[in-house]
């Protein structure tokens, strides 16, 4: 579970080892990591670096065994239109965004290959597919959740696709249809919840502590 010292791969994780699986969280946060049940194994690591991310998952094959799953939250956010992004601020988006949901799947599939299976899912972000104004955020979400379909694919889904290997490996990216900010989190979670269904947003669940998933 890489990202998991955040909102959404905190949920994921802490729903993951509740089911029984054995789970292990990785993110760059070591404090968010504190938070998530004792039955995950937790690893800091800053996956942005292609070599990190190899040398993570190789240890973790290692010591628990092959991973059946990998599951990426991973998000870098830094407003900025077409006018204002800079070049730090783009590389900051490519690297955070495409490079992370690239090193972790090339780090994981060598070992899903020689078990036979394996799935690979990777969470994007809304404004890769839709017009936001956020030149750079855009850029990179787009990049990681428009990969080329198969001719045989059938029609394209946009907001989340899988593709089968001959070997049972699969991999798919789904795009959340909201989150929430912090300032969006100090309301009241009652006026919070009509508000966003007035506004047309679906809410699955809510909690005073973490974000609606």
């Amino acid at each position: 579970m890489a990202g998991a010292g955040g909102a959404l791969g905190h949920a994921t994780t802490a729903t993951l080892a509740a089911s029984g699986l054995t789970a292990v969280a990785v993110d760059r946060n070591e404090r968010g990591l504190r938070e998530l049940p004792d039955s995950a194994r937790t690893e800091v690591a800053d996956t942005i670096d292609p070599a990190v991310a190899t040398r993570l998952i190789d240890r973790i094959a290692g010591e628990v065994g092959p991973p059946d799953v990998l599951v990426n939250t991973i998000g870098a956010l830094r407003p900025g239109g077409a006018l204002t992004t800079t070049p730090e601020k783009l590389r900051l988006m490519i690297d955070g965004n495409l490079g992370t949901a690239l090193w972790l799947s090339q780090a994981v599939a060598p070992h899903m290959q020689q078990q036979g299976s394996g799935v690979i899912v990777h969470v994007t972000a809304r404004p890769g597919i839709e017009p936001s104004g956020m030149a750079a955020y855009a850029a990179s979400r787009g990049a990681e959740s428009r990969p080329r379909l198969p001719k045989a694919a059938g029609p394209r889904n946009d907001l989340a696709w899988a593709r089968r290997s001959p070997q049972d490996l699969r991999a798919s990216w789904t795009t959340p249809c909201r989150t929430l900010s912090r300032a969006e989190r100090r309301l009241s979670l009652p006026r919070l919840r009509e508000g966003l269904r007035r506004r047309g947003f679906c809410v699955v669940h809510m909690s005073p502590k973490r974000r609606p998933g």
